[in-house]
């Protein structure tokens, strides 16, 4: 194993020889496992765990790291003074290995933007580990844990360094069995789009935006924070603006969505 990279595998217990593989590579691996977890992101925080090194991201089974991808982000790591995050750009491919559209999470070049449309791009996300633990992750999201730590980092953290670039690093597979696959026609309805409301809720509380509260309200969200509470920060005028941005351009997609079912 490359003394400066870690291969962590969580795998929730599978039975379709999964273990088979990961005993027979298990000296490239850092550290691996199969059991029963509590969804997707206790894997990610089981991961988080035993992870050493200064730069974190995960990758699901079903997507992949583009080629000499680990390689530019270190070089970017080191060249850049260890940005906080790096960014860069994915690919979504098919099942029959078909590129269908190209992506960066620096979207529209507008942080709220990217933010509001919940347009993080996580595998080609990089985040400096120290920051990522600093801000936990939220295992009550089980569709939306990518758009929650990265309204964490943006709106929690102080003086967050991004470096971003046009290279890309990771692949996304768009497949029926998918996650993203399974959100279906109604996005508005979907459990994606939920929880994206709950993380809005939750910051609207944490920031006292009493407009923003009744904005949200008009979207029959549930103002509950019980599960999503994070160590109380004082959040500056400038990050202020920046969420209630994020909530706008939310609220301009809703309403694009349900013009969209009007005319249907």
């Amino acid at each position: 194993m490359d003394e400066n990279k870690e291969l962590i595998v969580i795998d929730g217990g599978s039975t379709d020889g999964t273990v088979e593989i990961l005993k027979k590579y298990s000296q490239y691996l850092a550290y691996w496992v199969s059991e029963k977890d509590k969804g997707q992101t206790d894997a990610i925080k089981k991961g988080l765990v035993k992870c050493t090194g200064e730069i974190f991201n995960w990758i699901n089974s079903d997507d992949r790291l583009s080629k000499g991808a680990l390689k530019m982000v270190s070089e970017i790591y080191v060249n850049e003074n260890s940005p906080d995050l790096i960014a860069g750009n994915i690919y979504r491919f098919n099942e029959r290995n078909e590129k269908v559209l190209h992506q960066h999470i620096n979207y529209w070049n507008n942080v709220s933007k990217t933010m509001g449309f919940g347009q993080m791009c996580q595998p080609g996300m990089f985040y400096k580990t120290s920051r990522i633990r600093e801000i936990g992750l939220n295992t009550d999201m089980h569709y939306s844990m990518d758009v929650d730590l990265y309204f964490r980092f943006n709106l929690l953290l102080k003086a967050t360094k991004v470096s971003y670039t046009n290279e890309v690093l990771a692949e996304f597979r768009v497949h029926s069995f998918s996650k993203t696959g399974l959100e279906g026609e109604k996005k508005i309805d979907s459990l994606f789009f939920n929880e994206r409301k709950k993380i809005f809720s939750y910051f609207a509380e944490l920031l006292n935006d009493t407009i923003s509260k009744r904005k949200l309200l008009l979207l029959g969200t549930q103002l509950t924070f019980d599960s999503l509470k994070v160590p109380f920060m004082e959040v500056s005028t400038d990050k202020k603006k920046l969420f209630k941005k994020s909530l706008n351009y939310f609220l301009l997609e809703n309403l694009i969505q349900g013009l969209f079912e009007f005319d249907k």
